[in-house]
């Protein structure tokens, strides 16, 4: 029987993805692969709790281009324990800091500690062509 995985085998699995992923615990601590980096437009490997320091990194908006407050972000829905997926899966913009805008197609699902409570959520985040 195989051990845990480390995060070292975490962060090469997931950098070998070409969507998104974000890991968010419910501490605010984010996990993110070099894709999730560049869609943020951030130098790889720079810690998120770090980089929210210098300001907003970006502000999501609904396909009509509404502000979305945070607590209507992706995240925010799984962690009450929705499944992004299917027909509930959610398209925003993401405008970043360096005023770059993304159109992203965003599956997440919440990620559970043995009491059955949510310890984190798994976002997988697709940018999709802006025309």
């Amino acid at each position: 029987m195989r051990g845990p995985t480390t995060d070292q085998q975490r962060d090469v699995l997931l950098n070998t993805l070409k969507d998104a992923i974000f890991i968010v615990e419910d501490n605010g601590l984010c996990h993110m692969n070099r894709e999730a980096y560049h869609l943020l437009s951030l130098p790889e490997g720079l810690p998120l709790e770090q980089a929210w320091l210098m300001g907003p990194l970006f502000e999501i908006y609904d396909e009509r281009g509404r502000l979305l407050p945070d607590t209507r972000w992706p995240q925010s829905h799984v962690f009450r324990g929705e499944v992004l997926m299917g027909p509930k899966a959610m398209d925003v913009f993401i405008r970043t800091f360096d005023k770059k805008t993304h159109f992203v197609h965003v599956l997440g699902t919440p990620l559970y500690q043995e009491d059955g409570t949510i310890r984190s959520v798994l976002l997988i985040c697709r940018e999709l062509p802006l025309g």
